[in-house]
């Protein structure tokens, strides 16, 4: 589903367990709190409501159907409950030089509660690679202006792109499994619409993130041009340090695929 080749020290994964986990914890239903259970039979799914009658001290049962309200209420405190043996779980493998972290026993679990839930799964208990893949398949405006046969290049995932160098940079964040995006459209304040060279999704955070790759920085008129670019992203929300990465190659000083490697190392586990 990801790769954790660019997070050696599992920080961010670590935070992001950690953190679901205090969540799940605090959410998880009290002894006398009402709970819900799912049973599957054949081709059918039943939701039974445990509560608990304090004044004449009896456990009462009732089946209800999945958009009933009370399901709602109790489809985080469900997913809570069954979500904490499985993050101590991953939290224990994550930092063990034994134990292998297998991040799919998570996922499993966050695509039986899709299954079951649909649309009303919690967020917080989304399938990662349910929401990459709609993201990954959402269309969107491609730039129209043509590719030139002599200097553009093919990337191991099929696609068209105008450099090298980003050519380069596509290849690898399909092999470290990030999800991207190319020449994805940004409209500028003046109304003006230009084709940022790539836009990732972070598979820990699910945030988005700008990738653009310059060469000829050596060029001063291109050097120009692509500082105003950096201006206009700027004045619509796209700042360094934020959701964007630069990736330069300046004269004694070409493209790298280890800067490549720190920059988004450094820029997807902050």
């Amino acid at each position: 589903m990801y790769n954790y080749y660019l997070s050696s020290d599992m920080h961010s994964e670590s935070s992001y367990l950690t953190e679901l986990l205090t969540y799940s914890t605090n959410h998880a239903p009290l002894p006398n709190d009402d709970t819900l259970q799912v049973h599957r039979f054949q081709k059918y799914t039943y939701f039974r409501v445990y509560s608990h009658d304090t004044v004449r001290d009896i456990a009462l049962t009732s089946y209800v159907h999945k958009d009933d309200l009370t399901v709602r209420k109790l489809i985080v405190p469900y997913c809570a409950k069954r979500s904490i043996p499985i993050l101590r779980k991953c939290i224990k493998s994550l930092h063990s030089k034994t134990i292998p972290y297998t991040p799919e026993l998570l996922e499993k679990l966050f695509l039986e509660f899709a299954d079951l839930f649909g649309p009303l799964t919690p967020a917080r208990y989304s399938p990662r690679s349910l929401h990459i893949s709609r993201w990954q398949n959402m269309p969107y405006l491609t730039n129209p202006y043509p590719f030139d046969p002599d200097s553009s290049f093919h990337t191991s995932r099929g696609e068209i792109v105008r450099s090298k160098n980003e050519c380069i940079t596509a290849n690898k964040l399909y092999e470290w499994h990030i999800p991207y995006k190319t020449e994805y459209p940004i409209q500028l304040q003046s109304g003006r619409i230009i084709y940022a060279d790539f836009l990732i999704l972070n598979p820990y955070t699910m945030k988005e993130c700008y990738l653009e790759v310059f060469g000829k920085m050596g060029d001063p008129g291109y050097a120009l041009d692509k500082f105003n670019r950096i201006n206009d992203m700027a004045q619509v929300g796209i700042n360094y340090g934020s959701n964007l990465i630069t990736l330069f190659e300046y004269p004694g000083a070409p493209f790298s695929t280890d800067t490549l490697e720190m920059t988004l190392q450094s820029a997807l586990t902050r």
